[in-house]
Formats: C-alpha cells, sequence, structure tokens
C-alpha cells in the first residue's frame, strides 16, 4: 500500500481510512508513505514502513528516499537520490514536474521491499511514459510544445503544472524586466477548463492561482464558470502588460 499525497481539502477525510488501512496490514506487508505530508509520519504501521521525501528546497531529511538537486526540463526531471548512507547522482525521469518524483520514487520503494536492486530500478525509471492528462508533452504547430494536464485538473494539480511552467519560461531580458512585458522567446498560453471540484479543496485559493497566472501565461483561454473565475482573478492580481484573456462562448475579456 502507498500513502500519496492528496488535495488538502481531502486529508482530513483520508487520514482514518489511512490508519484502518494501515492497521490491518500484516508484519510482511508493504507501506509506503509520502514523508512530506505531516499526517503520514504520524502513521504507525504493523508492518515496517519505507519513506520518500521530493526535496525542493534543501530542508527535507528523515526519509529512506529522498530526491534532491533537483533539475527541470522540457522532457525530464533530474534529481540526486539519497538513500540511507547511500548517494545516486545525476538520476531523471521521462517526466515534468517535481510533484511527479512522488510516484517514481514510491515504485522504487515498493522494488526495494520486493528485492529489486536500486541502481536497476532507477534505470527502469528512466523507459517510463507519461500518462495522458498528466504533464504529457505533446508536438504542437510551427514547433509549440503542449503540454497535456487535463486529467480531472484540481487547483492543486494547476498550481503544480504553473509552477513548473514558471521554471521554463524563458528569462526575459532587461528591457522587457524595466516594462513589464513578458519574452516574446517563448510565450506560454494557458488553456483552463473548468477544475474537478475545486470548492472541496482547501488550497483553492483564487488570487493566489490567478497571481501564479500572470507570473507565467501571455494569454489566458478559459471554458467553464471556475477557469473563468481565475482569469478574472489573474486579471484583477495585476496583469502584466501583455496578459490577455478571453472566455470561450461567453464572454471576452480585454487586456
Amino acid at each position: 500500500m502507498a500513502v500519496v499525497p492528496a488535495s488538502t481539502g481531502r486529508r482530513a477525510n483520508l487520514v482514518p481510512d489511512v490508519e484502518q488501512l494501515v492497521e490491518r496490514l500484516t508484519q510482511d506487508g508493504v507501506v509506503v508513505l509520502n514523508y512530506d505530508e505531516p499526517f503520514a509520519r504520524q502513521v504507525r504501521p504493523n508492518a515496517a514502513p519505507l519513506s520518500v521525501s521530493v526535496d525542493t528546497d534543501g530542508t527535507r531529511y528523515g526519509a529512506d528516499l529522498t530526491a534532491y538537486n533537483l533539475i527541470l526540463a522540457l522532457d525530464k526531471t533530474g534529481f540526486d537520490l539519497r538513500y540511507g548512507k547511500e548517494r545516486h547522482i545525476a538520476r531523471w525521469v521521462p517526466l515534468l514536474g517535481a510533484h511527479q518524483l512522488y510516484a517514481a520514487l514510491m515504485g522504487v520503494a515498493v522494488g526495494l521491499s520486493f528485492g529489486i536492486e536500486l541502481e536497476e530500478a532507477l534505470q527502469r525509471l528512466t523507459t517510463l511514459q507519461p500518462l495522458p492528462g498528466r504533464m504529457r508533452p505533446l508536438e504542437g504547430p510551427n514547433g509549440a510544445l503542449i503540454i497535456d494536464d487535463t486529467h480531472t485538473s484540481n487547483p492543486s494539480s494547476l498550481a503544480r503544472a504553473l509552477a513548473y511552467m514558471g521554471a521554463m519560461r524563458p528569462q526575459p531580458s532587461m528591457k522587457e524586466t524595466q516594462t513589464g512585458q513578458i519574452s516574446p522567446r517563448g510565450r506560454l498560453h494557458v488553456v483552463l477548463g473548468d477544475l474537478a471540484d475545486p470548492g472541496s479543496d482547501a488550497q483553492f485559493n483564487l488570487m493566489e492561482l490567478g497571481k501564479q497566472l500572470t507570473q507565467v501565461a501571455a494569454t489566458i483561454t478559459t471554458q467553464g464558470d471556475s477557469a473563468a473565475a481565475l482569469a478574472r482573478a489573474a486579471l484583477d492580481h495585476g496583469s502584466p502588460a501583455q496578459l490577455y484573456a478571453r472566455h470561450l462562448f461567453r464572454f471576452r475579456i480585454p487586456s
């Protein structure tokens, strides 16, 4: 069994279920915990657990498997791995975004529990293929890169996708910085549909997501009420000079 990251609004409901599942495991069971979730650290399973962590700021210690020194790219995510006293340098998975390392590390942890050598598990990670709708890169027209993150997208997954896009956005020149413009050397266009069940996610901070959009997007195209509300929040927040938003079929918001 693996305890995986969940949207904050559902964590309170998940804790009793997770505790019941863990309590029913026998001593020869397998438990993999996300060490970055505070509630997971409080779980006391009968089986010996393995824990994973994705260290984005150099401050996370204590997990059995920790990815650190992260490098984000347009076709992969690189990392170093700490496993006890072992260090495995310059590893990577062909998945986009630091958040995807949780699933990768949990897979490695399960492999270790079944006797798979760590080096073999890390090599296998390089053969993974992105799942449809989960930060999957696609070829677009005129050399454009499309990142498809449409599978049950919610506020938390949108925030992670925007964080990745922000890290990948070309840095503006000095002139562009002074004029508040977005660099034309790789403009980012965000297309949003309605988010899945935004009301149940305690992390759904409309203005904070709107702020993220202004830092990333050159244009925003939306369809659906929650998506339109995000575009409005982006414009209300104080958009860069070139930000343009429109809502399909209903109304158009001029820049």
